[in-house]
């Protein structure tokens, strides 16, 4: 295959049937779970807020839930306005072999890395962070962003401390 770049755009975007045959099974699955979701009654406000499209951010917070949160936000997305969610995961996921490893790519998970984001903002896809701070850069890590997407948009670290910059280094406000 080509370059690194290549061959990340194929194992983001387009996966092999074996891992298209499991996004189907999950679908399936979440459509089945809805009672019992019901039942358990999470709060979940702004969905009605998302754009229909799906091209946006959500960054979220891990919560005492045990991880839920990451199942939650993408069932409830989808449940909503009908778009698959693309949770970026830490490194040590991309080590992740066999049917486990197929499980996390066909519930749209990717390695956070800045390849990887700009693939799926370049695809519209709608992405989950939980920015956690898992950045080695302090000044990264202390603005909670995604080591990931701060590459993929352009962030530079210590420059435009009031705001975040864009690709060309131009100051945005928050």
């Amino acid at each position: 295959m080509g370059s690194r770049a290549e061959r990340a755009q194929v194992a983001v975007m387009d996966h092999p049937p074996r891992v298209r045959a499991l996004e189907r099974a999950l679908g399936a699955v979440a459509d089945g779970i809805r009672p019992v979701v019901d039942l358990w009654r999470p709060y979940l406000g702004g969905l009605s807020n998302l754009p229909i499209d799906g091209r946006f951010l959500l960054v979220g917070n891990h919560t005492q839930m045990g991880g839920a949160e990451t199942f939650l936000i993408p069932y409830a997305v989808r449940r909503q306005i009908g778009v698959r969610v693309r949770p970026l995961a830490d490194r040590q996921f991309g080590q992740i072999r066999g049917l486990p490893g197929d499980l996390l790519a066909a519930y749209g998970g990717v390695v956070g890395a800045p390849d990887t984001a700009r693939e799926l903002m370049d695809h519209d896809q709608t992405i989950l962070v939980f920015p956690g701070g898992r950045s080695r850069d302090p000044e990264i890590q202390g603005r909670g962003i995604h080591p990931a997407l701060a590459g993929a948009v352009g962030i530079r670290p210590n420059r435009h401390r009031e705001g975040l910059s864009d690709r060309a280094g131009r100051a945005r406000r928050r």
